[in-house]
């Protein structure tokens, strides 16, 4: 359970060898890298007690700890494969954090391929948790564009189509207007109490039974994993959308 006397650990995930967008973590937005301003936003954050980056580049090592951040460990090659799932590589920064004798009840984790998340967002993900007396925290979206109404999958030859969800003999899945308000997890930001991470529970994503979700906008929810994504990022920046 997350409390107001709850010590949090801040982790960054930022490992090296993206496919997609190569150097993706460090690449810039607004005229400053994604690591950057993730790194400022947390520091600012009233509830972090420690912001630690979790890392397998001395490359970004170095740029985060420019940036304001710690790096008192560089990740194993064991979990920097593009397959691991981020509770482990949490567990990993909860228990190193154990061993140096500075034990903390929460973590919290930033991606910083969200840099429109906004400091006021990570504050209410705080107190939401608190209020709540939730095990986690998670921020979610609603799903504006394909929609699960929509999702078929498809023959090998194309030939077939069997839509994912059975409406039955009365359910529409057009006009867009008249589908029911469908949300997701956006993975921007995560705050889980300590307990999740001890007892890793792989189907639930270490969220816990009931996790609380903060649900934030269409641009503060964009997460960057394309070259596509890249370029929307910085034309909403231009356009005056703040990253800071």
């Amino acid at each position: 359970m997350i409390t107001s006397a709850s010590r949090v650990l801040a982790v960054v995930p930022v490992r090296s060898g993206s496919k997609g967008v190569p150097n993706k973590n460090i690449a810039e937005v607004g005229g400053k890298t994604l690591l950057e301003l993730a790194i400022k936003k947390i520091l600012e954050a009233s509830f972090v007690d420690r912001l630690v980056v979790s890392t397998d580049s001395e490359l970004y090592a170095e740029l985060a700890v420019r940036a304001g951040a710690s790096v008192p460990f560089l990740r194993p090659q064991t979990l920097s494969e593009d397959t691991v799932r981020l509770h482990h590589v949490l567990k990993h920064a909860l228990t190193y954090h154990d061993e140096v004798g500075s034990k903390f009840d929460a973590v919290l984790s930033v991606q910083v391929t969200a840099p429109f998340l906004r400091l006021e967002s990570l504050e209410n993900m705080y107190s939401l948790g608190v209020s709540s007396k939730a095990e986690s925290v998670a921020t979610a979206a609603e799903i504006s564009r394909q929609h699960p109404y929509l999702a078929f999958s498809m023959a090998e030859d194309g030939a077939q189509i069997e839509y994912l969800l059975d409406l039955g003999c009365n359910g529409q899945r057009y006009p867009r207007q008249i589908r029911p308000k469908l949300f997701f997890f956006s993975g921007c930001a995560f705050l889980r109490s300590r307990c999740l991470l001890d007892n890793l529970d792989e189907q639930s994503n270490c969220l816990g039974s009931n996790p609380v979700p903060l649900i934030l906008g269409e641009v503060e929810s964009l997460n960057i994993d394309s070259k596509t994504d890249l370029c929307l990022a910085n034309a909403l920046a231009n356009q005056g959308f703040s990253v800071e």
